[in-house]
């Protein structure tokens, strides 16, 4: 059985040491690929760096709604030019942030929007990122003519968003958040939609599954991947399959 890790921080400090060795044990517990998206410009380089370096990790390139004061026009010309002349998988990640404050929505929309324009001209999927903004999210998505797909990272929308999304072709990814007691929402959606709505994450080094301590790693998408196949009445390897296709499914150039 083989699961693919759609949101992983492998770029972070504190999973970076002995990063070849930890690659290798994750390895033997079942995870075969590593999506490494980008939060901010300064970050992009290293993520290349550790694309170049291991074939297991899918590299993105993006500008997070919650670091956009750092960014001007220059970062979005750069991701352009870096987009040409690099190998990246995906743009991600990006989206739409209210959780805290709507100060900068309207600078949060126009990088938003400006990638998105950016990942549909270069036929590259999104990883987004939403707290708080799904509406607006849905609504930019369908204002841009966007068609190349992608992973809602983290979902914390409502079941009838969750279908708009998957209308539009995109899948929702599933991390610690589903294994907590009070996840009654969320656990819900894990099983009402169809198992290929789903996608598996960890979003390691952050949002550990339930009583697991900070740092979260890759290795404990196991725990998530128990509870999905727990709330679905299925098998653990119904789960690795149908999860691991509908990766696929959304990346077909990384693997064809």
């Amino acid at each position: 059985m083989k699961i693919i890790d759609t949101h992983c921080h492998l770029d972070d400090v504190a999973l970076a040491l002995h990063l070849r060795e930890n690659i290798e044990l994750w390895k033997e517990a079942g995870l075969s690929y590593f999506f490494l998206p980008g939060i901010c410009a300064k970050n992009w380089n290293r993520i290349l760096n550790l694309s170049h370096q291991f074939p297991e990790i899918k590299a993105g390139l993006g500008i997070h709604p919650l670091f956009i004061e750092e960014h001007d026009l220059h970062d979005l010309e750069q991701l352009k030019n870096l987009l040409k002349l690099e190998k990246v998988s995906f743009i991600g990640e990006i989206g739409l942030d209210f959780f805290t404050s709507r100060l900068l929505q309207k600078e949060q929309e126009d990088f938003f929007t400006q990638q998105l324009k950016l990942a549909q001209q270069c036929k590259k999927p999104v990883i987004l990122h939403v707290r708080s903004g799904h509406n607006e999210v849905l609504k930019i998505i369908k204002d841009n003519n966007f068609t190349q797909r992608g992973i809602v990272h983290a979902y914390s929308g409502t079941q009838e968003e969750a279908k708009r999304y998957l209308d539009l072709g995109f899948k929702l990814g599933l991390g610690g958040t589903l294994t907590r007691p009070n996840a009654h929402k969320l656990q819900s959606i894990a099983q009402n939609l169809p198992l290929d709505s789903f996608v598996l994450e960890t979003d390691a080094p952050d949002m550990p599954p339930y009583k697991y301590t900070h740092p979260n790693t890759p290795n404990n998408i196991v725990v998530v991947w128990n509870k999905l196949a727990e709330l679905r009445s299925c098998s653990l390897e119904e789960v690795a399959d149908v999860s691991t296709r509908a990766v696929m499914e959304i990346f077909p150039h990384e693997f064809f």
